[in-house]
């Protein structure tokens, strides 16, 4: 599959940072939805199966470790990117089943590169 085919869901409750990313996918040629709320993020992986999520590390609500663990049980094979400036935080949500994370902020090229890495 190329980019295009790639659908990659952004969850942020920063809408402006769910934009940005989105933003730079689409600059990527990915498909990029945006879930503002682990509710929301969970009704989308469960209809329209995403092919990488990227996952936000402090979530109000369901917190970002709990709703990685519902993502996961949800779609047990779908990766999950976690985007944190905290490196503790990220060692544990790899411990849970992350694939990787992105340090926050992040350069589009990083972004491309764990986007290679995961979808190939």
């Amino acid at each position: 599959m190329t980019a295009p085919d790639r659908r990659v869901l952004v969850i942020d409750d920063d809408v402006r940072i769910a934009d940005l990313v989105a933003t730079m996918l689409q600059t990527l040629g990915y498909t990029a939805t945006v879930a503002l709320t682990g509710d929301e993020a969970l009704q989308i992986v469960g209809s329209t199966r995403p092919d990488l999520v990227l996952l936000d590390a402090t979530m109000p609500g369901i917190a970002g470790a709990e709703l990685l663990d519902a993502l996961l049980q949800s779609a047990p094979r779908m990766p999950v990117l976690v985007m944190t400036g905290d490196p503790v935080r990220a060692g544990g949500m790899l411990q849970r089943g992350a694939v990787g994370y992105l340090a926050k902020p992040f350069r589009v090229e990083a972004l491309n590169e764990k986007l290679r890495e995961h979808l190939s």
